[in-house]
């Protein structure tokens, strides 16, 4: 038999509670970090170059570059929007 193991979300500040309530434009850069988790919600199409949140599997800030359209929301939370590599138009959410 095989066992899954389920970690626990370690803090309530990164705890999915309900639907994002504030939305603000994203004007994408390769310095800023945001503070908090943030969604990504696509407006124009084209490519949207991230950083998740916490990193990659080994907790790396490692960037992803994403081809979305309008519409599309990421199914993670960011820490950074590139402007190398974004060609969309982006908002966030939180």
């Amino acid at each position: 038999m095989t066992t899954i193991t389920i970690y626990p979300y370690a803090t309530a500040d990164k705890a999915i509670t309900s639907m994002p309530h504030k939305a603000f434009a994203i004007t994408p850069s390769d310095t800023t970090t945001f503070s908090k988790p943030i969604m990504v919600c696509c407006t124009v199409a084209g490519n949207v170059a991230v950083i998740p949140f916490e990193g990659d599997e080994d907790g790396t800030a490692t960037a992803l570059t994403i081809p979305v359209v309008a519409g599309d929301v990421l199914p993670f939370c960011v820490s950074t929007v590139k402007s190398t590599g974004t060609t969309a138009t982006v908002i966030g959410l939180f």
